[in-house]
C-alpha cells in the first residue's frame, strides 16, 4: 500500500530524495547491532541477561551513530549525490535508538522460537506507519510522508512489544559483552556488507544518474523486494535458530534435511510470485504513467529476487553450523561484484538506451537514463549469480546441501515456464487488456495465479505439500522433532 501511494503522489525526485535517506538509515542501524542477533541464539548465557547487556550495547550505540548522522547529514547528501536529503537523514536518524532496542526484543524472541510474540509489534507497527504515510502523501507531504511513516514505525516498535510482555531489562555484564563482540568481529562485518549489497546500488545510480533516476529504479526495487520480504526473511528468522538448535542436536547432518525443505517450499512460492511480476511489469503504468521507465526494471529485479531468496537461505545454513568466515567471505565477493557490475553499467547505458518504454522529451526521462536503470538491475543479477554459485558449493562441501534440495529448483521452474509460456501464447493469439486497465491487471493476476499453482500441482506435489506443511506450523524436518517448540511462519 505504501509503494502504491507513493507511486501516485510523490514525483520521481522526492521518491529519489527519500530512497538515499532511508539507505543512510539502513547502513547506520547495521553499524549500531553488527550481527549481535546471531550471538544471542548461540549463547550458553542466560538468554534474558544476555539480552539485557545486548540492549545496553546497542542502545548507547544507536545514540552515538544517531548524533554523528544528524550532524554529518549535509556534507553526507552532497557526498552521495542527493542535495535535498538532508533533513529527511537528520529526521529518520531519530529512529536508530528505537530500532535498536527492537532488534533485541526481537534477538530473543527467535532464541526462544516465539515468533507469535513478534505479531503486535511487526505488523502492529508497520500498520500504523504505512498508515501514516499514505495519509500524509495523500496531503501533499511529498517525502516526509515516508519519512513520517518511517519515524512512527520506528518509535511504536519496541512499545508494542513491551506491552506484549517482551521486556528485556537493561544491564552490562563484562563477560556477555566479550562473547558478543568475539563474534561481531567476524559476523559484524558481513552484517555491514549485507545492508551495503541492499543500498549500493542506489548511491551509484544518484551519483551518476541523479535523484529522478533513483526514484524511477527504487520504485521497481520496492516491487521486487516484496517476495523477498514476505518469504525469504520471514522463513529466514524461523531457519536460522531452529538450524543451531539442530546443529547442537546432531551437526551438520541434521541441518541437511531441514535446508532442503526449506529451499523446497521457499523456491514453490517466490518462483510463483516473481513470475508474476515479471509478467505484469508493463501494467505498473496503472499506477501512473510515469513510472513506465520502471518496468523493464521490474522484469529484470525479477530474475535477481529469485537468486537473492537463494542467497539468503544459503547464508542462513552458512553462519548456522558454524562458519562466519565463509559468510564474510561469501558478501564481500558479492558486494564487490556488484559495485564492479554496477559502476560499468551505468556508465553504459547508451548501448541499449533505444526501445525502452516511457522515454524521451515528452516524459522526461532519457533513454540513456532509462538503460542504465536496467543495467544496474542486470548487474545485480549478475552478482548474485556469482554468489549463489559459491555459496551452495560450500555448503556441499560441508555436506549440508543434499541432492534433493538440487532437484528442488526442478518443479518451480517447470512450472513458471510452462506458466510463462502459456501467457505468451494466449497474448499471441486471443490478446490481452489493456497495460493500463486496473480490471485488466486484476483478470490477469488472477488467471497467472491460478495457471501457476494448478501447473505446479501436476509437476511438483511434494511442493505443494511442504507449503501447506509449513502454514499449519508443522516442523521442517524430522529432525526438528527432537526440538522443544514449533516454528510457525
Amino acid at each position: 500500500m505504501v509503494t502504491l501511494a507513493l507511486g501516485a503522489f510523490l514525483t520521481r525526485d522526492q521518491l529519489g530524495t527519500v530512497t538515499i535517506a532511508v539507505a543512510v538509515l539502513n547502513m547506520a542501524a547495521m553499524v549500531q547491532l553488527l550481527g549481535v542477533y546471531d550471538v544471542l541464539s548461540r549463547t550458553r548465557y542466560d538468554p534474558l541477561a544476555f539480552a539485557g547487556s545486548l540492549a545496553t550495547m546497542t542502545l548507547v550505540t544507536g545514540l552515538v551513530v544517531a548524533a554523528l548522522l544528524a550532524a554529518l547529514a549535509g556534507p553526507l547528501a552532497q557526498l552521495l549525490g542527493a542535495p535535498q536529503a538532508p533533513g529527511p537523514i537528520r529526521a529518520v536518524a531519530l529512529t536508530l535508538p528505537f530500532t535498536a532496542y527492537l532488534g533485541i526484543q526481537f534477538a530473543y524472541l527467535h532464541r526462544r522460537l516465539d515468533f507469535k510474540a513478534r505479531l503486535l509489534p511487526d505488523a502492529g507497527s508497520a500498520l500504523v506507519g504505512a498508515a501514516v504515510t499514505v495519509a500524509a502523501a495523500a496531503a501533499g507531504a511529498g517525502a516526509w510522508s515516508l519519512v513520517a511513516g518511517v519515524v512512527v514505525t520506528a518509535v511504536l516498535g519496541p512499545a508494542l512489544a513491551l506491552l506484549g510482555g517482551v521486556r528485556v531489562p537493561l544491564r552490562w555484564d563484562r563477560d556477555h559483552v566479550a562473547e558478543a563482540l568475539g563474534w561481531m568481529k567476524v559476523v559484524g562485518p558481513a552484517a555491514l556488507l549485507g545492508v551495503l549489497l541492499l543500498n549500493i546500488d542506489y548511491v551509484v545510480v544518484t551519483r551518476v544518474l541523479g535523484e529522478a533516476a533513483t526514484g524511477l529504479y527504487s520504485y521497481a526495487y520496492r516491487f521486487a523486494f516484496v517476495p523477498y520480504i514476505m518469504v525469504a526473511v520471514v522463513l529466514g528468522g524461523v531457519a536460522f535458530p531452529v538450524y543451531t538448535r539442530l546443529m547442537d542436536d546432531g551437526g551438520p547432518a541434521a541441518v541437511a534435511p531441514a535446508l532442503t525443505r526449506l529451499l523446497h517450499a521457499q523456491l514453490a512460492v517466490v518462483v510463483g510470485l516473481y513470475l508474476l511480476l515479471a509478467l505484469l511489469a508493463p501494467r505498473i503504468v496503472v499506477i501512473d504513467v510515469r513510472w513506465a521507465p520502471s518496468a523493464p526494471v521490474v522484469t529484470v529485479l525479477s530474475l535477481y529476487g529469485v537468486l537473492l531468496c537463494l542467497v539468503a537461505a544459503g547464508h542462513d545454513a552458512t553462519r548456522a553450523i558454524g562458519r562466519p568466515t565463509a559468510y564474510l567471505q561469501a558478501m564481500a565477493l558479492h558486494v564487490a561484484l556488484l559495485a564492479l557490475f554496477a559502476t560499468v553499467a551505468v556508465h553504459a547505458g547508451g548501448w541499449s538506451a533505444t526501445g525502452l518504454p516511457g522515454t524521451g522529451p515528452a516524459a522526461g526521462v532519457e533513454p540513456s537514463v532509462a538503460a542504465g536503470i536496467v543495467g544496474v538491475a542486470w548487474a545485480q543479477v549478475g552478482a548474485a549469480a556469482v554468489t549463489v554459485l559459491l555459496v551452495y558449493l560450500r555448503l556441499g562441501r560441508a555436506r549440508v546441501l543434499q541432492r534433493r534440495a538440487v532437484r528442488a529448483l526442478v518443479g518451480p521452474l517447470s512450472a513458471a515456464a510452462l506458466t510463462g509460456a502459456g501467457f505468451v501464447a494466449v497474448a499471441e493469439v486471443a490478446g490481452l487488456p489493456a497495460d493500463d486497465s486496473l480490471p485488466g491487471l486484476v483478470v490477469v493476476a488472477l488467471a497467472l495465479s491460478l495457471t501457476y499453482g494448478g501447473v505446479l500441482l501436476a509437476v511438483d506435489r511434494a511442493a505443494i505439500g511442504e507449503i501447506v506443511g509449513l502454514l499449519r506450523g508443522r516442523r521442517t524436518a524430522p529432525a526438528i522433532a527432537a526440538a522443544t517448540t514449533t516454528a510457525t511462519t
